[in-house]
C-alpha cells in the first residue's frame, strides 16, 4: 500500500514538472505597446499577467487608454486618444479669418484681417491649444476715424490725399512758415513741428555714422584726425559747427 502510494506521488509530481512550463503565464512588454498618441514615458519594460495600465494621451490629443496585460498581450479597453478640436469660428461681419475656421485641430492659426480698410480690435492671430480652447478672443472690426483734407485757409500746399488716418501727421509749408497737423478722432489739430535743419553739412574726409533730425555724428577716415566736436545738434533751425578731418601731426 505504501509503496502504491510513493508511486502515485512520484507520478504527479512527473506530471507537474512536464506541464508546468505550459501552464506558466507570460509578460507583456512596453515595445508591443503600439497604439498612436500616447504617452509613454516611466514605463516598465515589461510587466506580470493581470497588471492594468492607464495611458494618457500625448499633447493635443484627448482620451485614456486602459491595458490589461493578459498572458503577453495587452488587451485594450478606455478611450483612443482623438488629437483636440476647437470650437468653429463664424459669423464674422467684416472680419476676415484665413485658416481651418470649421474644423480647426491642436496647433492650428487662425489670420484675420478686416474688410473696407476698417480697424481690428484685438488679436491678428490665435491658435488652437491643447485643452481645445482658442488662445485669444476673436477680433472685431470698426471703421476707422479719418480726417479730410486740410482747409487751404491754413494749407497753401496741393494735398495728394482725400482721407488721412487718425493719428497721422502732415508737415506742410503754410503762408509764411512751415506748419503741421495731425489727424485726432477726425478732427485736424495744429501742433509744433518738430525743429529741422535739413540735410546736414558736409565733411571732406568724414562719413556721418548716425543721423536723426535732431543730431549727426560724423567720423573721420583711417589717419585723419578730427578737429571740433563728432557729434553736431540742430538748434533753432541751423545745425551747429560741423568738425574738420586733419592729417594727424607729426611728432619730431
Amino acid at each position: 500500500m505504501r509503496s502504491n502510494m510513493q508511486v502515485a506521488i512520484k507520478i504527479f509530481v512527473a506530471f507537474w514538472v512536464f506541464f508546468f512550463p505550459l501552464a506558466k503565464t507570460q509578460d507583456c512588454y512596453k515595445e508591443n505597446i503600439n497604439y498612436a498618441n500616447v504617452l509613454k514615458i516611466d514605463l516598465h519594460e515589461s510587466y506580470e499577467n493581470g497588471v492594468t495600465l492607464k495611458l494618457k494621451c500625448a499633447t493635443g490629443y484627448v482620451g485614456l487608454l486602459r491595458l490589461e496585460c493578459q498572458n503577453g498581450t495587452w488587451s485594450k479597453s478606455g478611450r483612443d486618444c482623438k488629437m483636440v478640436k476647437c470650437p468653429p469660428i463664424s459669423n464674422l461681419g467684416d472680419l476676415i479669418a484665413r485658416g481651418n475656421t470649421e474644423e480647426a485641430s491642436y496647433g492650428d492659426v487662425i489670420y484675420f484681417e478686416c474688410r473696407f480698410n476698417k480697424k481690428i480690435n484685438g488679436p491678428g492671430d490665435i491658435h488652437c491649444k491643447e485643452n481645445g480652447q482658442w488662445s485669444d478672443f476673436i477680433p472685431t472690426c470698426t471703421a476707422t476715424v479719418q480726417c479730410g483734407q486740410i482747409p487751404n485757409v491754413h494749407a497753401n500746399h496741393n494735398q495728394t490725399k482725400r482721407r488721412y488716418n487718425n493719428e497721422e501727421t502732415l508737415e506742410l509749408e503754410c503762408e509764411s512758415k512751415l506748419c503741421c497737423f495731425k489727424c485726432i478722432t477726425g478732427k485736424w489739430e495744429e501742433q509744433q513741428c518738430e525743429e529741422s535743419c535739413g540735410t546736414p553739412p558736409f565733411v571732406e574726409n568724414a562719413v556721418i555714422t548716425s543721423h536723426t533730425k535732431q543730431e549727426v555724428k560724423y567720423e573721420c577716415r583711417t589717419n585723419l584726425e578730427m578737429k571740433g566736436n563728432a557729434v553736431i545738434s540742430c538748434n533753432k533751425s541751423q545745425w551747429d559747427k560741423p568738425p574738420t578731418c586733419e592729417c594727424k601731426e607729426k611728432l619730431l
